[in-house]
């Protein structure tokens, strides 16, 4: 009997996650931005690191070196 194997699902890179932490630590939360992140077509379609971009120019937060 042959094994199959299924490579596991890469929700977030390290870069992105950094980011996210790094909001999470002045107070957003994580769950408002995923919400944000599927809440339209737009944020859909944008990859995480744009979207995060995008967030932190809505809500005016500090911009970071990428």
């Amino acid at each position: 009997m042959q094994e199959s194997f299924i490579a596991p699902l890469t929700i977030l890179d390290l870069k992105d996650f950094e980011l996210i932490m790094e909001l999470v630590r002045k107070g957003y939360s994580f769950v408002d931005l995923l919400k944000e992140k599927n809440s339209t077509p737009q944020n859909k379609d944008m990859s995480f690191l744009n979207f995060l971009v995008y967030y932190q120019k809505k809500y005016e937060l500090p911009n970071r070196p990428m």
